[in-house]
This record gives C-alpha cells, structure tokens and sequence, in this order.
C-alpha cells in the first residue's frame, strides 16, 4: 500500500511540475507574439515629428566649440570642471543646472562647457594647445579648485581675465554667482 502511495503522489509531483513547465512556457510566448503584433499594426514613421528645442534646457558645448561660441557672440565662457566619480558633481547637474531659472541666466548669459580634465585630450583654443590637467591648471591661475568646480573667462576674445567657484553650489546660491559674474564681465 506505501509503494502505490510513493508511485502516486511521485506521479502527481511530475505533472505538477509538467503544468507548471508548460505554463510557463506559454507566458513566455504569449507577450512575444503580443508584442509582434502591436509593433506590425502601429507605424509611427508615418506621422511626420517635429522636433523642437526644449527652452528651459542647457545646452552644453565641449571646450574649443563653446570658446569660438562664446568668442563669436561676445558672452562668459562658463567652463563647468567635473570627473565622472564626483558626487557633488552629480548633485550640481541635477539640482542647480536643472533650475529653470538658473537655465535662464546661463542662456541668456554664458556659452556653457562640460570639461573633464581626466579624459586625455588635447584643447586647441585662440593660439593655445594644452591638455586637459594643464588646461585645469590654466583655468584656476595654477590651482585646481576641487570637483566641481565653476570657472567663469568673461572676455574670451580680448584678455585672459578669470575666475572661479569651487564646490557645490545650490540654486540660489548659483544664480547669486552668476549675477556676479555678470556685473566683473563690465
């Protein structure tokens, strides 16, 4: 009597596990071909997209690029110094340079730069060639303030004339310094 017990309740076991396999499987299929059709019926390259620049957005330009931009429209060079490991690096982008009216400022203002002195490049500006931790070094008058750091070059067609916050600044700390900057610009 144990014998047919142990063979029924094995027997029972395996299809349990069958069913389960085999519900399995049917999950898995069932979004595949779900999908497939949605994507046959649904054609968005026949909708014509117009695309529009967002205006509460920063535009950020590499270094030679922002140079002859800000030369050109005779704005501050603000160069923005960060390392893909700094985190106070990462709370600036997110919370200060995500400020609408810190955006405001910037494009009314300033040609704005992403630069990371770590990458190994070399920077071609006006009749100047340096790398990137020399570049860093030039920026800061010799000294590297820190990650971030913010440095505003207010005549970049005329003199060499600088300066620079370190650190992390919030919002209206921020938009505080670039009125500043605008006003040593004159």
């Amino acid at each position: 009597m144990l014998k047919i017990r142990n063979i029924t309740f094995i027997a029972a076991l395996v299809l349990l596990c069958n069913g389960l396999i085999a519900q399995k499987a049917k999950r898995k299929t069932v979004p595949q071909k779900k999908k497939a059709e949605v994507t046959a019926t649904t054609s968005i390259d026949k909708v014509p997209v117009v695309k529009e620049e967002p205006k509460d957005e920063l535009k950020w330009y590499g270094f030679e690029e922002g140079y002859k931009k800000a030369v050109k429209e005779k704005k501050i060079l603000l160069v923005d110094a960060y390392t893909e490991w700094c985190g106070w690096c990462k709370v600036m982008d997110r919370e200060t340079y995500k400020n609408t009216e810190v955006i405001a400022d910037l494009n009314k203002n300033f040609v704005c730069v992403k630069f990371n002195p770590e990458i190994e490049k070399t920077y071609q500006f006006g009749d100047r060639k340096m790398d990137g931790r020399t570049l860093l070094l030039w920026l800061g008058y010799g000294e590297s303030g820190g990650y971030p750091t913010t440095y505003f070059w207010f005549n970049p067609d005329k003199d060499d004339k600088r300066d620079n916050q370190a650190g992390y600044l919030p919002p209206a700390d921020f938009l505080k310094l670039l009125s500043s900057a605008v006003k040593m610009k004159n």
